[in-house]
């Protein structure tokens, strides 16, 4: 276990940075002056810290004014554990049976999702994610649900800073494309990709919340191209299923 050094003092750097980001939350967007003025320091004093925490992802430029940036919001905001895991795992199960698909369940993780839960088809022929894999928002159905149910400054700040690899003819890199799909999904809605990151795969998502409102995650459930009709016909499968996982993430 690492020791504390002795007698330590405060890191007065540090301590600015915090003051900072607290005044800002607090406060709402502020210029380079305003903050100066508030923290009763020289402008010039506060340039590399605002360029600093620029860089993280702490703070925004809106206009000639900062603000708080993602990386914070992401510092305050509850990761889903092995309590989540487990609650949705046996309505996943679920799901991929009555779809005779493979299903799963993503949480966000910055800029990525990650894999929690994942179900695989009881047939041969058969596509999933693996536990714990990490993948990008912009190609996949559960990516997209969950980008439509961040707030919108959130949302432009994904789409400014995020690097978007195409993986086949039909993935969606550009920003304009990409916030219409995301605003025709809506805050909860159901997401779909279509052979964007892979080939012959298409695939459907939808938000998963506690009881109160929450943001758990999202499920989602993949099936081949040729099996997309037979899928479509089963979409009572997802309707049955919705409740229940609204129910036991709530328990």
């Amino acid at each position: 276990m690492p020791q504390a050094p002795l007698n330590p003092g405060p890191v007065r750097s540090a301590l600015r940075a915090l003051d900072l980001l607290a005044l800002v939350n607090r406060m709402g967007p502020m210029t380079h002056a305003a903050l100066a003025k508030a923290m009763g320091v020289p402008k010039s004093s506060l340039t590399l810290l605002v360029r600093t925490l620029a860089d993280e992802g702490y703070l925004v430029a809106d206009g000639r004014a900062w603000r708080t940036g993602p990386a914070l919001s992401r510092l305050a905001a509850p990761k889903p554990g092995p309590n989540s895991a487990a609650l949705v795992r046996p309505v996943v199960r679920r799901l991929s049976d009555e779809a005779e698909e493979s299903a799963g369940f993503v949480a966000l993780e910055g800029t990525m999702g990650r894999v929690l839960v994942s179900a695989v088809a009881r047939h041969p022929l058969t596509y999933a994610y693996r536990v714990g894999q990490l993948l990008p928002l912009h190609a996949t159905s559960w990516g997209k649900v969950l980008l439509a149910a961040m707030s919108k400054i959130e949302l432009e700040d994904y789409l400014a800073q995020a690097a978007r690899e195409r993986f086949t003819v039909h993935t969606i890199t550009d920003a304009d494309a990409l916030r219409a799909e995301v605003m025709r999904i809506g805050p909860d809605g159901l997401g779909r990709s279509r052979e964007e990151r892979h080939l012959g795969i298409i695939g459907f998502a939808r938000l998963a919340r506690s009881g109160d409102g929450t943001l758990l995650g999202q499920s989602t459930w993949h099936c081949r191209v040729f099996g997309a009709r037979l899928l479509q016909r089963r979409a009572s499968s997802r309707r049955s299923t919705e409740p229940q996982l609204v129910s036991q993430s709530s328990s």
